[in-house]
């Protein structure tokens, strides 16, 4: 019996070897092959040749075009391929007359990184430029061509890091770029001349990873990038929402609202520029004077490296009082159609964009276009008879469309088409039955914008360039309150609002040498209006109304000068001009500058400028009542508002990607338009939008000062976090000579962000999992104090109205979270995330009321809700 097993079983044996032997005949094959630098391509031919196979393979996971040599006598096939691939590269199977050839791990991943070289301050390509991947083996680079532009091929997905050099200049660093499987990388990278020749290219501690691409701000200016706007917590890929991480700069105490306030400022002191020129609000669900709103309109896919500035700003900015978003929307791929499609809680994005084709042979850039779309999502659902929300309520309703067509000339320079639209409708309904009596409330919103614009940029000989802008925009805002009791209307306000602004800007930017360069410029805005507007008294009587048509100018021009006195001290100074055609109000804007670099990892600067900007035209033209009923226009001559801002700083770099900055401020702000009643303590510096119904003067006066620290590790090893804090205070000034704590004096503030990334699945590492947090503490919201026993006589809320904003609320704090997964697949790339603001639901009162039925003051307001969004994004 054990005798007929051993037989039995070494049958098997050898029957199985037998198999095994046939399975892999072709693979045991023996050859002789003799190739010297021959590309794998080749050599696979050659097999095949000499054989009787065919191989099958997969393009993406061997490079064909690696030159191999290969010296094989009377070797196995299965030999040779080791030699020719690397032992363990691959594996090999048969199947029929074909070999497969299969990698041992998932195929990496590539991409190509492209883009141009020019020279910071005149926009001119440069030629020749060494373009390299940093810690790459074998290492990746390129020169640029005659107009600058340079490619980069077969880049790994992930994470990679690149340095720009050319003679004379400062080398460009760029840290921790993202490289996605699913979107060409395309970077317009500028390089600063040194002012003294560089002997050798030495890259040294830099200052610059957030420096501004504006040439001349050397103080309380910063750049970020756009995924930036995706990677911070709580953001929403919303660069207002980001900035609210930055030192300085407040978030609004309504979390649905994207307003910030920077160093004490109201939110409507801030400007918004696209492609250089001034727009009104782009944000939706925004107020007439307002400068936020619910969601902005611009959405993040569209943008590229923008400047945000918190001031002392440099003199092309005028009409901004606290604030600057110079915002830049990218150039859409010019080689080839590119997609992103993304589904969310704020909407169904889809952008679409690619190249515009030109005869071969020319030579010259293909032109190109971007092209953004973005509809609510729970809009959309209740259009298509979804209940997304709860009966009887109005779903908020918005949609917008953004778009650029940059078409590059052989000689003519560079012509830029762009657009920037959006909707957003909102309305509550309430209505009460008590004691018999019905009341009902209605109340109803609308928000339109819409921007068209056309710029040139075109370079004049090799140190100058000629940059000129034409725009349009429109807005409407309708606003509709109603209240009435058993039939009787006991409250109105009825708002209708369209204002147009066309503007024309032309600047020339030349730079004399390395150490000198001057930009100066004009730009003149026609501001039209129609606005209507009336609101009554429970009496019936008229409170205010408007009903005016008309035009008015306003003429701005510029003057700009850096002086690069060493590679380590640089000087700016201008003077910015200022003039609204309404009566004659003009304001002459001196500007300073000095940054001084006096260690490779530490800088000091100073800034100094004055700054002004122009009231919102509906405050204008608002028609009071005098006690004899006749109507007059009390505001039509106001001056405008200006603001004296002081800055210090001082920077300095730690190894490891770590970065201190301190800045101290102060701002003197002087003809604030306040009431001309001196028993009466508003003042516009208290004010969000442009509501409200007063005479005024320019005789108010306020101030903001404080000092604020900057503690961040940017983005590398996987890891990165941001740390401010800001101690400040800020007061204002009526008629009569008190000071009062201004509505947006918090007192202090602190942020800390970060976030880190893993890489998760297969030892491809095509995915990442990535994790942010975000903590918010500040200063409770101020609000003026509530007279208690004058409002239980009265049964209605009454203020003590000689203490403006003299209450301070409980600490506002908030905790955000988001989590996002990216998956890399060949031409595609996938990315779900969750983000959530106020995870843990903390409520945070913002506003109080008197209660009659408790005859006590309560908490009116809160702004305490989980504001969880979650998406997925394609794009390939």
């Amino acid at each position: 019996m054990l005798r007929n097993t051993i037989f039995f079983a070494a049958m098997l044996l050898m029957v199985s070897y037998g198999l095994a032997q046939t399975e892999n005949a072709k693979l045991n094959q023996r050859l002789s092959l003799a190739i010297q630098d021959q590309p794998i391509s080749e050599v696979l031919k050659r097999l095949e040749a000499a054989g009787t196979f065919r191989f099958a393979y997969s393009n993406l996971g061997i490079d064909l075009e690696k030159s191999v040599s290969i010296q094989a006598q009377n070797k196995t096939l299965f030999e040779i391929l080791e030699q020719v691939f690397g032992t363990g590269a691959f594996t090999y199977r048969e199947r029929g007359k074909r070999i497969i050839i299969l990698n041992t791990e998932p195929p990496l991943l590539f991409q190509t990184i492209r883009g141009v070289v020019v020279e910071a301050e005149t926009n001119q390509p440069i030629p020749g430029a060494n373009v390299i991947i940093k810690n790459l083996d074998p290492l990746i680079g390129a020169s640029t061509d005659t107009y600058g532009q340079f490619k980069l091929e077969k880049v790994p997905v992930g994470k990679q890091s690149l340095m720009a050099t050319f003679s004379g200049y400062w080398p460009s660093n760029l840290e921790n770029l993202t490289v996605d499987a699913g979107k060409e990388l395309v970077l317009r990278i500028a390089l600063r001349e040194s002012v003294t020749e560089l002997e050798s290219v030495v890259v040294v501690a830099e200052l610059d990873k957030a420096r501004p691409l504006n040439e001349m701000a050397v103080v309380s200016a910063k750049s970020f990038t756009v995924e930036e706007t995706s990677k911070y917590a709580g953001s929403f890929n919303d660069p207002a929402r980001m900035a609210t991480t930055y030192a300085g700069v407040v978030s609004a105490p309504d979390d649905t609202d994207n307003g910030i306030i920077i160093r004490g400022n109201s939110p409507r002191g801030l400007l918004w520029r696209l492609e250089g020129i001034e727009i009104a609000n782009p944000n939706h669900f925004a107020s007439d004077g307002a400068s936020s709103g619910a969601i902005s309109m611009l959405n993040s896919n569209a943008l590229t490296n923008s400047d945000f500035l918190t001031g002392a700003f440099p003199a092309e900015y005028g009409n901004a009082f606290s604030g600057v978003f110079d915002l830049k929307l990218r150039n859409g791929n010019n080689e080839k159609r590119e997609y992103a499609l993304q589904a969310g809680f704020l909407g169904l994005d889809a952008s679409f964009e690619g190249p515009i084709r030109r005869p071969a042979g020319r030579g010259v850039p293909n032109a190109s276009y971007l092209i953004n779309y973005r509809y609510s999502t729970i809009s959309l659902l209740e259009n298509l008879g979804l209940n997304a929300a709860n009966d009887g309520v109005n779903v908020p309703a918005y949609q917008d469309l953004s778009f650029k067509i940059n078409m590059p000339t052989q000689s003519a320079g560079t012509f830029s088409l762009y657009g920037l639209g959006g909707t957003s409708d909102t309305e509550e309904l309430f209505d009460e039955t008590s004691n018999n009596q019905v009341f009902s409330l209605k109340e109803s919103e609308k928000y339109r914008l819409g921007l068209i614009g056309f710029s040139h940029i075109i370079n004049l000989g090799y140190k100058s360039y000629l940059e000129t802008g034409i725009s349009h925009n429109e807005t409407q805002y309708d606003f509709f309150l109603e209240g009435v009791s058993d039939g009787q209307v006991f409250d109105e306000d009825i708002e209708d609002y369209r204002n147009g602004v066309s503007r024309i800007s032309t600047s020339l930017q030349t730079k004399f040498n390395a150490k000198h360069s001057t930009k100066i410029g004009a730009i003149y805005s026609d501001f039209s209006y129609d606005i209507n507007s009336i609101g009554r008294e429970v009496t019936g009587e008229l409170k205010y109304q408007a009903n005016e048509t008309g035009s008015f100018g306003m003429w701005q021009s510029f003057v700009s000068h850096k002086f690069n006195l060493s590679n380590s001290l640089t000087m700016t100074g201008g003077v910015h001009y200022i003039r609204l055609n309404l009566d004659g109000q003009d304001n002459i804007e001196p500007r300073f500058g000095l940054k001084w670099q006096f260690k490779a990892d530490q800088a000091l600067s100073f800034g100094f400028g004055l700054h002004s900007r122009k009231e919102e035209t509906s405050l204008y033209f608002t028609e009071l009542f005098r006690t004899d009923l006749t109507a007059y226009l009390p505001n039509r001559n106001l001056e405008l508002a200006k603001a004296r801002h002081f800055v210090v700083g001082y920077d300095r770099d730690f190894k490891d990607d770590f970065h201190l900055k301190l800045e101290a401020y102060y701002q003197d702000l002087y003809d604030i338009p306040v009431s001309a009643d001196p028993s009466e303590s508003y003042s516009s510096l208290n004010q969000d939008n442009a509501f409200q119904r007063l005479p005024l003067v320019n005789e108010g006066r306020g101030r903001n000062y404080g000092i604020e620290l900057t503690f961040e590790k940017f983005l590398s090893k996987g890891y990165f976090f941001l740390i401010t804090s800001s101690l400040y205070n800020s007061e204002f000034r009526a008629i009569a000579d008190d000071w009062f704590n201004s509505r947006y004096n918090g007192n202090y503030n602190l942020n800390a962000v970060g976030g880190k990334t893993f890489k998760v699945g297969s030892v491809s590492k095509n995915k990442t999992l990535s994790i942010g947090l975000e903590t918010v503490i500040g200063g409770g919201a101020r609000t003026t104090e509530i007279n208690l026993p004058a409002s239980i006589q009265a049964q209605e809320t009454v203020f003590f109205d000689n203490r403006p904003f003299g209450r301070q609320l409980d600490d506002y704090a908030r905790i955000d979270f988001q989590i996002a997964l990216k998956t890399n697949k060949r031409k595609i790339t996938h990315e779900w995330k969750l983000d959530i603001q106020n995870v843990t639901s903390r409520s945070n009162i913002v506003a109080e009321r008197f209660s009659r039925a408790a005859g006590a003051v309560v908490p009116s307001s809160f702004a305490g809700e989980i504001i969880p969004v979650l998406s997925y994004k394609i794009i390939f």
